[in-house]
Parts: C-alpha cells; sequence; structure tokens
C-alpha cells in the first residue's frame, strides 16, 4: 500500500507517524512544500501532544533540547 499525506505541517507529520504506527511497513510519503513558510497553526497541539507523541512511542526525552518559539 502507498500512501501520502499533502501537507508537512504539524498535522501532516503526525498524520504520517499515525500511518506509520497503522500501516508499519508501507510506503509512506510526505509532500511539503518548500515555498510555504510557517502557517504558525501547530501551537493548537500543546495541551496534547506529550500523549500524542507517546502513544506514537515516541521518546519524550528529546522536548527539552528543542528552542522554544
Amino acid at each position: 500500500m502507498k500512501i501520502v499525506v499533502l501537507g508537512g505541517g504539524t498535522a501532516g507529520w503526525i498524520t504520517a507517524l499515525f500511518a506509520d504506527k497503522y500501516f508499519h511497513g508501507h510506503n509512506i510519503t510526505v509532500i511539503a512544500s518548500d515555498k510555504i513558510g510557517t502557517v504558525g497553526v501547530g501551537e493548537g497541539t500543546v495541551a496534547g501532544i506529550r500523549q500524542t507523541l507517546n502513544f506514537l512511542d515516541i521518546d519524550l526525552n528529546f522536548i527539552s533540547s528543542v528552542p522554544r518559539s
């Protein structure tokens, strides 16, 4: 199966991670434009991002080293 996610923002990349969790081993491609700058809608993920990343089996230790905006 080939899965294509259109959009490389926060929602696009998290969608790709969920697709990988549920359809692991399939070809997942994220199509993102380098002509579209930061839109800034990812802030809506703040409340539940830790639970989401935990569900996706992503180590949360990296969060403390990420620069804050």
